[in-house]
């Protein structure tokens, strides 16, 4: 489960001075900002989002990615879609 906030206080705001643990003024601007619910409204975290359809999503064939970015072939190899299968969602599939 994606936790956006952290839940009472760490063992490291336990045990440092108060000081410490205050922001210089211009990052605690920042960090309040950063802490309004509006900030990440426009990044939903849901699949399940409206107007989601089966045509956004398209997995990478490994010849394909291996041309583009052959530093990644471990990643790409673990990751990609098997030659023969299909890169896209099955039609009608939603969220």
């Amino acid at each position: 489960m994606l936790q956006e906030r952290a839940v009472g206080e760490s063992l490291w705001e336990a045990v440092l001075p108060e000081e410490l643990c205050l922001l210089p003024p211009e990052l605690a601007k920042l960090g309040a900002a950063l802490d309004d619910d509006r900030f990440l409204a426009p990044f939903p975290f849901a699949p399940d989002l409206p107007g989601f359809t089966a045509a956004c999503f398209e997995g990478g064939r490994a010849a394909d990615l291996l041309a583009s970015h052959p530093a990644r072939a471990a990643d790409i190899e673990r990751m990609s879609v098997p030659a023969g299968e299909p890169s896209s969602m099955p039609e009608g599939f939603q969220s």
